[in-house]
């Protein structure tokens, strides 16, 4: 800053101007000047390949204490656009995708698809193989599929009274799955023995085996991070969203929120690879 320092004297402390003409441009202008010009052609998935060239070993992504490299993202992305164009996905077709926040939405982003080793996916799988869920009350992982979302926004994003208001595009709370609730439709439709148990019970069937699904989301699951509590134990009793908006705004349009009955089950499970029959 420079050293002129304007007069108080004969002035109001609210009256008073700190700052010099000089310093109130760097500070106004200058200093939080932190646009710059680009390419109007580049698009999210080219600026990633460039800096996947440029700095291969950087970290790209960090997510619930999982990290992965550029080099790594760039790979597991093309692996999944591989697979897209082995099933005749074609270049410009739109790809539904149904995954929580995690790694694997970096991957969807830039391929265009989910992958079925999201933390959710894991934790169906797990409970599968060893017969048993952890007993958490009132967990709601937000279940909704995806062509349900984009169908409810393309409709609400066309009503000019929308604009303002806030939309949860979520299943309503009377039908908002909880982690009980939905491994209670597993043994309800499949021949899954299922048995709920104690927190901590649960985990240390895999916890100490490296080459376990959620290994690698350990400290989601262990490290302690309110009153000796992890994340997913602090999610219990989740809050339930307010849906009335989109209620409100989809009523006639013939948009239904999705059902998890059967069906939607054995799509979801057939998809993680999970044998039904």
């Amino acid at each position: 800053m420079s050293n002129t320092t304007p007069t108080l004297e004969g002035s109001s402390v609210g009256s008073a101007v700190l700052l010099s003409a000089e310093d109130r441009e760097k500070l106004l202008h200058r200093f939080n000047k932190t646009g710059w010009d680009y390419l109007e052609e580049e698009t999210l998935v080219s600026l990633f390949r460039k800096q996947a060239d440029l700095h291969p070993e950087h970290t790209a992504v960090v997510c619930r204490g999982q990290s992965v490299t550029y080099k790594e993202l760039d790979k597991r992305s093309n692996q999944l656009a591989n697979q897209l164009l082995e099933k005749g996905i074609k270049e410009g077709m739109y790809i539904p995708v149904w995954l929580d926040r995690s790694l694997e939405w970096a991957v969807a982003i830039l391929t265009g698809a989910s992958a079925p080793y999201q933390w959710w996916s894991g934790l169906v799988k797990n409970c599968v193989e060893f017969k048993s869920y952890p007993a958490l009350t009132e967990l709601r992982e937000g279940l909704i599929t995806v062509d349900y979302m984009t169908k409810a926004m393309a409709h609400i994003t066309k009503n000019k009274e929308a604009i303002g208001k806030k939309f949860n595009l979520i299943a309503r709370p009377e039908t908002n799955l909880t982690l009980e609730a939905f491994f209670g439709l597993m043994k309800k439709y499949y021949p899954f023995t299922l048995k709920g148990l104690p927190y901590k019970e649960w985990r240390k069937q895999w916890e100490d085996d490296s080459k376990n699904r959620l290994y690698p989301l350990t400290s989601l699951f262990k490290d302690n991070m309110h009153e000796g509590l992890s994340t997913v134990e602090l999610h219990q009793n989740t809050y339930v969203w307010d849906c009335s908006n989109v209620i409100q705004f989809l009523e006639g349009s013939g948009i239904k929120e999705p059902v998890f009955d059967k069906n939607m089950l054995d799509s979801y499970l057939k998809y993680l690879g999970i044998p039904i029959s």
